[in-house]
Parts: C-alpha cells; sequence; structure tokens
C-alpha cells in the first residue's frame, strides 16, 4: 500500500515524503506541477469546498496530475451517480478516473459501490471518511464477497487512527492519504500506536513550522511509513 500526505499549502514540499501526492483544490500550488511523483487530485468536497468540474480540470492540467476525483456529494448517493454518469464522459484521456460512492447509511454506500463498479470509465474507487470506525470491516466485507475485482484500484481517503493500515494488509488496496503527520506536528504531538488522538486538523493555510513542529513532523513521518 502507498501512502500520500496531506499539507498545508506553505508546506507542499514536504509531501515528498509520501510515495505519491494528493491534492485537495485548496492546497494547489505550483510545486505539485515540477513534482515527478504521482499526483491524485481531490476535488474538496470533504473539507466542504467542492469546486466546479471545469475548474477542477484546469487545476489539473496545471499541475500536469495523473488522476482526477470526480466530484461527488456527501452522503448523497443519487447526486453522486448523476455527477458520474454526467461528466466523466468529458475527462480527457490523458487523466484516470476515481469515484467516490456515497450513500446515507452503509447500505445505500454498498449500493452505490455496485452500481460504480459496474462502469467501464472508472479506475479508482474510494472509500470515504465518514464510513468511520465500520470502514475496514465494510471493505473486508467486500474483499470476502469478491466484489473488490482487479479491473480497479482502491484508495482510502482520510486516515485518524494509523492501526487502521493493520487491517488492509493482505488485502487490494492500493494507497490511503492522510493530513495526520502535519496535524499532530502541529498540536506537537507524536503519533503512538493504539492511541488516536481527536485532534483540530491542521489549517490548510498555517505557516511553515517551526524547527520543533519539524521534528515532530519528521517523527509522524516515520511511524506512518513504519506501518506501510
Amino acid at each position: 500500500m502507498e501512502i500520500a500526505f496531506i499539507a498545508p499549502k506553505s508546506m507542499a514540499k514536504y509531501t515528498i515524503a509520501g510515495d505519491f501526492h494528493f491534492i485537495i483544490p485548496q492546497n494547489a500550488t505550483a510545486f505539485y506541477r515540477e513534482s515527478r511523483n504521482y499526483k491524485m487530485l481531490d476535488n474538496g468536497a470533504y473539507e466542504g469546498n467542492a469546486i466546479f468540474f471545469e475548474a477542477l480540470l484546469n487545476i489539473a492540467r496545471k499541475l500536469k496530475v495523473d488522476e482526477i476525483v470526480i466530484p461527488d456529494v456527501m452522503r448523497d448517493a443519487q447526486r453522486t451517480l448523476s455527477n458520474l454518469y454526467t461528466l466523466i464522459k468529458d475527462v480527457p484521456d490523458e487523466f484516470k478516473v476515481a469515484a467516490v460512492p456515497q450513500g446515507k447509511t452503509i447500505s445505500e454506500f454498498l449500493e452505490c459501490f455496485r452500481e460504480i463498479s459496474k462502469m467501464t470509465n472508472v479506475d479508482t474507487i474510494c472509500f470515504p471518511k465518514w464510513l468511520g470506525t465500520s470502514r475496514p470491516a465494510v471493505i473486508h466485507y467486500l474483499q470476502t464477497q469478491r466484489l473488490l475485482s482487479y479491473k480497479f484500484d482502491y484508495h482510502v481517503m482520510g486516515l485518524d487512527d494509523p492501526t487502521e493500515l493493520f487491517c488492509y494488509r493482505g488485502m487490494d488496496i492500493r494507497s490511503v492519504d492522510t493530513s495526520m503527520p502535519f496535524t499532530y506536528a502541529y498540536h506537537l504531538r507524536k503519533i503512538k500506536l493504539f492511541e488516536p488522538l481527536k485532534l483540530q486538523r491542521v489549517p490548510m493555510d498555517a505557516r511553515v513550522f517551526s524547527k520543533r513542529r519539524l521534528r515532530y513532523l519528521q517523527a509522524n513521518f516515520e511511524v506512518l511509513r513504519n506501518v506501510i
């Protein structure tokens, strides 16, 4: 499994500690344009600032990304599927397509997942953060029911507890993204296994960290790298 670190805009260069870049529109900066790492561009829905599709494509072109997440609607399966059916045909061939199943309940999420799994023009299916502590069980269920197909890559969106990663060892999960190392460092805390903290997420407009916070940041990178 590969991991990407979400950083405040001023600290984009530190994301090279990950295996690839996971970019949200609010953090789009010229640094990513020059990076040769794989680049996945989110649509900002989870942050409550989902942008228009054309604006998303403009960012994707400017930053030379490899993959874009089609705009989804939090907890709304029908509108999310409608977006997919409408927008996916307008995605240029240069970009891979990622889709995020949604639903008010896990049952609705699973139905949406099944519908997306029938699509031939989707490359990656993402598991949203709102699934919470049920997410490993949901993914395990899909795996045991043979509903995870080799035709797709699978990405876990957002990580608040590093021990969740243990659940995916040996499973067909390509990647995960998280801002944990930056959030913990911002609060001068080190990530500890089995002891997740409820911390306010690092502001995406935060200034470059002090040397002390950078030491925490490097330590936190190391913790997650060891779990992966």
